[in-house]
C-alpha cells in the first residue's frame, strides 16, 4: 500500500505491525517497502535514493499509479490474495443453514447484484453470492447466496420469496437442500 505521506505510513507501521487483528491466529506484520534498484530511504510517491518512482510492488505492479487507484495493481489479485491467507470474515463457502437457494434471476444478473441484494440482510463471506451461468456468460437463472448467520439467511427469505419480478415470473428464495444424489443413465461401470 503507497500512503500520501510518510508520517501516514510511519503510523500505520507503528500502530499496526505486530497487533493480533480479530479473527487471526498470527500477528499482523506490516513495514516498508523494499526498493527496487537497492535504494534504501523512502520517499513519498514511491522514489527512494534512486528515483525514477521504482517502488517494490508484491503482487507484480509497476507502482506507477502514485498511490490511491494505482495502474499495475489488481484488486482480484488482493481478494484472491486475502481469501487464500484466510483472514476474511466468514471464510470458505460452507452449505451449512445460512446457504440459500435462487431461481427466477433474470439472465443478466452478476455475482455483484446479487451481493448488492442480499448483503442488506446480513454478513456474506467473501464468495457467497455465486450465479450460476452459461458458456456465454449470462445467467442460467438460478444463484446460490451463503450467509454467514442463519437468521440474515431466514430474514431474506422471508423478505424476498415470492416477488415478482417485472416479466411476471416469481423470484423463489428457499434454503438449499443437501445435493441430490445423481441418477445413473443406464449401466455403468460394475453393472
Amino acid at each position: 500500500v503507497e500512503f500520501q505521506s510518510v508520517d501516514e505510513a510511519t503510523w500505520v507501521v507503528e500502530n499496526l505491525n505486530g497487533n493480533l487483528a480479530q479473527g487471526l491466529s498470527t500477528p499482523v506484520n506490516c513495514r516498508f517497502a523494499n526498493q527496487q534498484g537497492g535504494g534504501s530511504a523512502w520517499a513519498p510517491g514511491g522514489a527512494g535514493k534512486g528515483g525514477g518512482g521504482n517502488r517494490w510492488e508484491p503482487y507484480g505492479g509497476k507502482g506507477e499509479g502514485g498511490g490511491k487507484g494505482g495502474k499495475g495493481a489488481s484488486i482480484a489479485i488482493l481478494k484472491k490474495g486475502l481469501q487464500a491467507a484466510g483472514v476474511l470474515p466468514g471464510g470458505k463457502w460452507s452449505n451449512d443453514t445460512g446457504a440459500l437457494y435462487v431461481r427466477g434471476l433474470p439472465a443478466d444478473t452478476t455475482n455483484c447484484d446479487l451481493y448488492e441484494i442480499f448483503s442488506p440482510f446480513g454478513a456474506i463471506p467473501s464468495g457467497g453470492c455465486w450465479a450460476m451461468t452459461a458458456e456465454d456468460g449470462t445467467c442460467k437463472g438460478i444463484a446460490f447466496i451463503n450467509f454467514i448467520n442463519d437468521a440474515d439467511a431466514q430474514n431474506a427469505i422471508a423478505t424476498l420469496h415470492g416477488t415478482m419480478m417485472p416479466d411476471g415470473t416469481t423470484l423463489t428464495v428457499q434454503p438449499k437442500g443437501q445435493p441430490k444424489a445423481k441418477q445413473g443413465k443406464g449401466k455403468g461401470k460394475g453393472e
